[in-house]
């Protein structure tokens, strides 16, 4: 039966709410006890005042937030959460542990180091109920996060609470966005990808095996920029970095093109069509096809820079053959594979791995 807040969400999505299934990643409905349970009513209400608050940009993405209504979604997201993680009737706990965390990533010289120091203290600060694995996946590092199972709304809420807080605090420390961030989490899409974007802004598998932000590698050697002054004026204006609406703008290439070459990566089984990949970014074909005009590109064209630049990655390591290498950018068969790669390079890939070995051993000599 559908509740009235389900029907909110389902007027203001960009695409139907999934159902609670009665089985999720091998658990039955015992394992899916919560371990703090928000009141229905305050889920409802905290569920229709976003979805009417992404529904309202949707309709109007140029026109400015009304600042009034954004600060009371803040106040009910804020008081969902605290309720959520049991600290309804202690908020200044929350803000004196986070205090303490990001001081001691502060003390890090690069967001690698931070992260780390993150890794190591949050059971000291948080409780021994919290655990954070940092964990190296080749091209990118995972920071997997074992939140509790609650039902699948508060489940998926909460997950991206925490994501989006985690992300946030690094940020932070970097002094700007990270590049290639991506996010995976337990549950399934049972909230509207207008929703979901409003909390989590990043491209984000759903029905994983866990809860994990992924940082390509390279970012994690960047410095940490802040000055410990500056965490007080961050914590004070901590719920707005939480939120979607008060982040700058992302760059829909930049979005694609990362989700692709993650995929692809990690070998995922779906193809990256444009149905596939804005379905994973909470987006309308639509809108997603408006804004990369805007940006000048095609759908076409991103992908065709992403496979390409995964196809000289492979050939340059000489880990692959061609032949696996078109398979694994969903060519049709290694004769497409060397035609779309020549018609773009003016070079086969064989000419393309053999000039990189040569200009390799011309360094060494």
């Amino acid at each position: 039966m559908q509740t009235s807040a389900d029907r909110s969400l389902q007027s203001a999505s960009d695409g139907p709410v999934v159902g609670r299934p009665e089985q999720q990643n091998g658990a039955g409905p015992a394992a899916r006890t919560p371990t703090a349970r928000v009141e229905e009513v305050v889920t409802e209400n905290f569920l229709r005042t976003a979805a009417e608050l992404a529904a309202n940009r949707v309709r109007n993405p140029a026109a400015p937030w009304d600042e009034a209504h954004l600060a009371a979604f803040l106040q009910l997201y804020r008081g969902w959460i605290l309720q959520a993680l049991g600290m309804a009737d202690a908020p200044e706990v929350w803000a004196e542990r986070s205090a303490i965390l990001l001081h001691l990533m502060a003390g890090g010289a690069t967001i690698g180091d931070a992260i780390a120091m993150l890794v190591r203290f949050a059971q000291t600060i948080w409780g021994s109920h919290t655990k954070i694995e940092f964990i190296d996946e080749g091209a990118s590092a995972a920071l997997v996060i074992h939140d509790p199972l609650h039902p699948d709304q508060e489940g998926l809420i909460c997950a991206l609470w925490l994501l989006r807080t985690n992300l946030s605090q690094i940020e932070f420390l970097a002094g700007r966005e990270l590049v290639g961030v991506s996010g995976r989490v337990r549950y399934s899409q049972c909230l509207p990808g207008t929703v979901t974007n409003l909390l989590f802004d990043r491209p984000l598998v759903f029905g994983a095996s866990e809860t994990a932000l992924l940082f390509p590698t390279s970012e994690l050697d960047r410095a940490v920029a802040v000055r410990v002054s500056d965490i007080p004026l961050y914590l004070s204006q901590f719920m707005r970095t939480v939120v979607g609406a008060y982040r700058s703008s992302s760059n829909l290439r930049s979005l694609i093109s990362t989700l692709i070459c993650d995929d692809r990566l990690r070998g995922a089984p779906e193809l990256a069509t444009m149905p596939v990949v804005v379905r994973r970014l909470g987006l309308t074909a639509a809108t997603a096809r408006r804004r990369l005009r805007e940006e000048g590109v095609t759908f076409r064209e991103v992908k065709a820079e992403a496979l390409d630049q995964l196809a000289k990655m492979w050939l340059r390591e000489k880990t692959r053959t061609i032949d696996s290498i078109a398979e694994h950018l969903d060519f049709s068969d290694t004769h497409a594979f060397r035609r779309a790669f020549r018609r773009r390079n003016g070079m086969s890939p064989r000419a393309y791995r053999s000039l990189i070995a040569g200009l390799g051993n011309a360094t060494e000599g």
